[in-house]
């Protein structure tokens, strides 16, 4: 049936240049275009039969992308076949249709075809927010990168094939950027899984309250975790995401880091505060392999703004450091601070609970000032917040424990850790060469 009514279109068309040949103007060989016009109905019926075969196929191809395990490149790339299908299903469409009709048919084909990535799009993010491993997800940042490169060039060859007059009014923008958009989720998920497995994960609860938390133990630990992840990933995944990849590692390393000091310190002392400065210089030292050293600063300065505000020595200088914290990460709430300044108040035989009380209630007042001020709005969890939880839940579908009630306050610390101040929005690149 598809096949009869392109060999009407094309018809159409032959007959529409035959009498323009004979000196026939153009607006009056042409068939009317009104809704309810057998040229109209036709091209609708043709648009309908497309858009049931590309969601038929995208169905299959998603199925069968996370139905087998992906496989992996001579470089040991993660990928699977979909995102190759998909555009090769595509480009036909879209050829099939050009070759009959460069004008309204083929708009309509084209908006269909943009209505289909985002559908391929929305498919593979029901996959990724079901859990996914680690392999499979590294395949899913491949793929959408060059889903991305591939929605390029196919929006470019569609612009050079409509009418003149068509040209600019199809808006793929939207589509193309959702291929990168999925990308950064899949290193989302891949930062969760690797956060959330029970041994790394239960080496953050030590930091700051046991002797190898103090001795710097754990952080060779973790160190030496994020090494081995950090390798995987360098084989894995595309070299254009897989900076971006250690870079969303070292934030959320930092937001772990930060709500193990709130949550966990129970005194501040000279060794104690040495010991976050001293974990502090190592993680720059070991992201600086791995990212640009002033990105590297930017992520770890809450750790620091945290250590000028253990070290404080009067209510003016407390509030002076929660201001300068609340810069760096504005998700620091005073409650939160409530356990440093007890722990700062046990500590210190000049400061008494009057003192940490009068501390408290100036860094409220900054930290309402500064909401007010901002004008904050509740808004929906992050990516990484909401990769996160998915990752959770995977774990425990499998077996694991749920978490008990230290654990669900060390969790809930790490997403506020997770809001940072001052950082601009990364630009979208034309060409994922260029991320």
């Amino acid at each position: 049936m598809s096949a009869t009514m392109e060999s009407v279109m094309q018809w159409i068309a032959g007959y529409q240049e035959a009498l323009g040949e004979f000196g026939v103007e153009e607006e009056d060989v042409a068939f009317p275009l009104s809704p309810r016009s057998g040229v109209s109905l036709l091209i609708g019926k043709y648009v309908d039969r497309t858009v049931a075969t590309l969601s038929s196929w995208l169905n299959n191809i998603v199925e069968g992308d996370f139905k087998f395990e992906p496989k992996a490149s001579a470089e040991g790339r993660m990928w699977t076949p979909g995102a190759v299908d998909f555009f090769r299903i595509l480009n036909e469409q879209v050829a099939v249709v050009a070759e009959v009709n460069q004008g309204d048919m083929l708009l309509r084909v084209g908006q269909a075809a943009v209505v289909t990535m985002e559908d391929f799009q929305a498919a593979q993010r029901r996959y990724v927010s079901d859990g996914l491993p680690l392999e499979m997800l590294c395949a899913v940042i491949n793929n959408n990168v060059r889903c991305y490169d591939e929605s390029l060039e196919f929006a470019e060859g569609l612009e050079e094939r409509f009418a003149e007059h068509l040209k600019g009014s199809l808006d793929v923008e939207g589509a193309c950027r959702g291929f990168l958009d999925l990308a950064k989720e899949g290193v989302a998920a891949c930062v969760a899984v690797v956060f959330s497995d029970p041994a790394f994960a239960e080496l953050f609860t030590r930091l700051y309250c046991s002797e190898d938390g103090r001795s710097g133990s754990i952080m060779g630990s973790v160190l030496a975790t994020l090494e081995d992840f950090l390798q995987d990933f360098e084989r894995m995944v595309q070299p254009p995401f897989y900076r971006r990849l250690a870079e969303a590692l070292l934030e959320e390393c930092v937001a772990h880091f930060v709500a193990a000091v709130v949550s966990f310190l129970r005194s501040v002392t000279e060794d104690e505060v040495a010991a976050i400065r001293r974990d502090y210089d190592r993680l720059r030292q070991f992201f600086a392999r791995y990212t640009k050293a002033d990105k590297v600063a930017r992520e770890c300065q809450p750790l620091a703004d945290v250590c000028e505000f253990l070290m404080a020595d009067s209510v003016e200088s407390f509030v002076l450091s929660y201001t300068t914290l609340l810069t760096s990460a504005p998700g620091i709430t005073p409650t939160l601070l409530a356990n440093l300044i007890n722990a700062r108040a046990t500590s210190d035989k000049h400061m008494t609970k009057a003192d940490a009380r009068e501390v408290l209630e100036h860094c409220r007042e900054v930290f309402i000032d500064r909401q007010a001020r901002a004008g904050v709005e509740e808004t929906g969890p992050s990516v990484a917040q909401t990769a996160a939880a998915a990752a959770s839940t995977a774990a425990q579908a499998k077996g694991g424990k749920p978490p008990n009630a230290k654990e669900v306050a060390f969790r809930a610390a790490v997403n506020v850790a997770r809001k940072r101040g001052g950082g601009a929005a990364l630009a979208t690149p034309s060409k994922s060469a260029a991320l």
